[in-house]
């Protein structure tokens, strides 16, 4: 093109940088940044940003914590997206501590995180069994005014009820209802699935019974956990009737 006499400009090079990125070709697009250095045409956010994603995708989070570094050395201010993709990629390959870093970045740099950002801390430090860091994690970012959404919730429900903390989840979906977050087949079947196990059998019959009503279908798992209560441990026969009930109508549910 250059040969050709068509004149290069930011927009040329982005396009180019993003198709290779997107192909997974992070060298050519870490050449193409290479030859924008040797013309009058200086990167910009877009550019960055691009290959930044590149990189994380192809897990090589590294240079792209170099890039980031080098970006911000050029004078080229990141965005949330820019953030919330390494701070994403880093909690991806367990590397919280630097993902918190990043953080504290953006409140240095005035970047204000997103929800794509706290959902990617707060499964990163759950993965970890982090679960108290990730409930103040979620504390912090409401007081940021960030809502948090149903993965939010589902991500701290699924850890809190590994943890065999079923207060707390119960709890959490109590706040999900409250904050207008319709809780779905995920949030249920991670609760059900705990309180099945710890035998808390009208708390199960109950959040069943809720489930039912707020016509959240059922998937294969959720149906298993219960059919597994039911035929493996001897409960109370009013309470199996009822299981029996609320199951029959769920798949009555799942099947219309």
């Amino acid at each position: 093109m250059k040969d050709q006499g068509v004149l290069l400009n930011v927009v040329t090079f982005n396009t180019l940088v993003h198709a290779f990125c997107k192909e997974g070709r992070t060298s050519e697009a870490l050449n193409l940044l290479e030859a924008m250095n040797d013309t009058a045409v200086k990167p910009n956010i877009v550019t960055y940003t691009s290959l930044i994603y590149g990189l994380c995708h192809s897990g090589q989070w590294r240079e792209a914590t170099k890039l980031l570094e080098k970006m911000k050395n050029q004078g080229v201010r990141p965005s949330v997206v820019t953030f919330s993709t390494l701070v994403d990629a880093l909690c991806k390959e367990r590397r919280t501590s630097e993902a918190l870093n990043l953080l504290e970045a953006m409140s240095d740099a005035d970047v204000k995180p997103d929800i794509v950002t706290y959902n990617s801390l707060i499964y990163g430090l759950c993965y970890l069994g982090q679960w108290r860091e990730a409930t103040r994690l979620f504390d912090k970012m409401k007081d940021q005014g960030v809502l948090p959404n149903v993965v939010t919730f589902n991500t701290l429900v699924d850890a809190l009820c590994r943890e065999r903390r079923t207060k707390e989840a119960l709890s959490l979906l109590e706040l999900m209802i409250q904050k207008g977050v319709k809780p779905d087949v995920i949030t249920y079947t991670s609760l059900l699935n705990v309180l099945c196990k710890s035998r808390q059998w009208e708390e199960a019959t109950r959040l069943l019974k809720e489930m039912v009503s707020q016509e959240v279908f059922p998937n294969t798992m959720t149906l298993n956990i219960v059919l597994d209560a039911l035929t493996k441990i001897e409960i109370k026969r009013k309470a199996q009737e009822t299981f029996e009930v609320v199951i029959q109508h769920l798949k009555t549910l799942a099947t219309t």
